[in-house]
């Protein structure tokens, strides 16, 4: 599959996603970011595939090495081609007692599949949980233009060119699925973290201009934000008719 834009809702289920993993405390700490070069035997997409698979491996035996908690692969990724370079986002929770473990880890998985590894090929960076939202802005920046004005994305919005293969994904963990089977309302529970893991507030340092009563929401509902009604009318009337399917029964022939 070719994609030129992150669809509207990809982007919401990274934007939910993010602010899933802090409301049950396991926010996404670790941003990782892989170019991918011509070195490659396979395609981007199905390079990553195989060191996310070397990462859930890893992570299930060092947690058991360690005498840690199990702890479920939480990531999401967003592949970018803007200038004919690609490149894989990659935000995942990583727990503390492994951060160095990972890093080490991470360049010797990219090396199993090319030649070389050159310095800029990888970047592994901390996330602030008070400052994730920047961050989670700029993941989405490929959004469709039509979805830029609801997702108040217009400091943020760049084309990121066509990709082959699977623009973005999220784990099950942090899914639709897993957000619906935990009653989570994004609009409602996004800073329920604080609450629910004083240990993840005092662990990051939190910046003077923070306050969570004036953070405004990426995607807010309509109720609270009722000039949103325009952005959604817009994307409804766009939005291509669903396919209908018929089921066709043979007739019965006569005795």
């Amino acid at each position: 599959m070719r994609t030129e834009y992150l669809t509207h809702k990809g982007t919401e289920n990274i934007l939910h996603a993010i602010d899933y993993a802090k409301y049950i405390g396991y926010n996404l700490n670790t941003f990782v970011t892989i170019t991918f070069d011509k070195c490659f035997k396979l395609n981007a997409d199905e390079i990553f595939i195989k060191i996310r698979e070397s990462y859930r491996r890893w992570l299930t035996n060092a947690c058991s090495r360690k005498n840690l908690p199990k702890c479920k692969p939480y990531w999401l990724f967003v592949f970018e081609n803007p200038h004919g370079f690609t490149h894989v986002h990659w935000l995942v929770h990583v727990p503390i007692e492994l951060e160095k473990e990972f890093k080490r880890k991470v360049p010797k998985w990219v090396k199993k599949r090319k030649d070389n590894v050159f310095k800029h090929s990888i970047d592994i960076r901390q996330v602030n949980i008070y400052t994730d939202k920047v961050l989670a802005n700029y993941l989405v920046k490929g959004v469709t233009p039509k979805s830029i004005d609801y997702f108040n994305l217009q400091k943020y919005a760049a084309y990121q060119g066509w990709f082959r293969g699977r623009r973005s994904m999220v784990s099950h963990a942090l899914s639709l699925k897993a957000r619906r089977k935990a009653a989570f309302k994004a609009s409602r529970d996004r800073h329920k973290w604080a609450k629910r893991h004083p240990e993840l507030a005092a662990r990051y340092r939190k910046p003077s201009w923070y306050d969570l009563k004036k953070t405004v929401p990426q995607v807010s509902g309509l109720k609270t934000f009722p000039y949103q009604k325009q952005f959604r009318g817009k994307l409804k009337r766009s939005s291509a008719p669903r396919r209908r399917y018929c089921v066709y029964r043979t007739r019965r022939t006569a005795a």
